[in-house]
């Protein structure tokens, strides 16, 4: 797709285009440059011929390690520090009745299962590189990614307040 400034845009499919839309929304401006930089490099890894998965998710990983440092000013993202660090921050203010606070515990678990997935294509112990992703599994994982960046996006941008 062509945006407004006639940069060019993988559109994949309705879906992962509204997905890319409202993240690139959220990382305008002076706040997410670093960001919005490595979502600008995921985004030239799809376009790659052939698609480059394996650059598309460290890129995505890269902004939502950003993200996850702001907020927990912690270096690494962990399951232990997703657990301590940032599950208080998240479930800051939602109820705790049974449903909304279990729900958000479900998404940072589906957060750890992310994280745990780019990290099959981050590392590769003993090899120079990792193999690549089929293009439905990294345009999965990135599609994911974006909605992990925009909730932490989201969380900073509400610190700031």
């Amino acid at each position: 797709s062509v945006d407004p400034e006639m940069g060019f845009h993988p559109s994949f499919d309705q879906e992962f285009e509204r997905s890319r839309g409202s993240i690139v929304r959220i990382l305008n401006g002076k706040s997410f440059p670093h960001e919005a930089d490595f979502i600008a490099k995921s985004e030239a890894a799809l376009l790659a011929d052939p698609i480059d998965g394996r650059a598309a998710i460290r890129a995505v990983y890269d902004a939502t390690e950003n993200l996850f440092k702001r907020l927990t000013r912690k270096q690494n993202i962990t399951n232990g520090n997703v657990r301590q660090e940032l599950s208080p921050i998240v479930l800051q203010g939602v109820q705790t009745d049974g449903k909304s606070d279990v729900a958000v515990k479900k998404m940072l678990d589906a957060f750890e299962d992310w994280i745990a997935a780019c990290h099959v294509y981050r590392h590769a112990p003993g090899q120079a590189e990792t193999a690549q992703p089929s293009s439905e599994i990294s345009i999965l994982m990135v599609s994911q990614g974006y909605s992990f960046v925009r909730w932490l996006a989201g969380m900073v941008a509400a610190q700031g307040e």
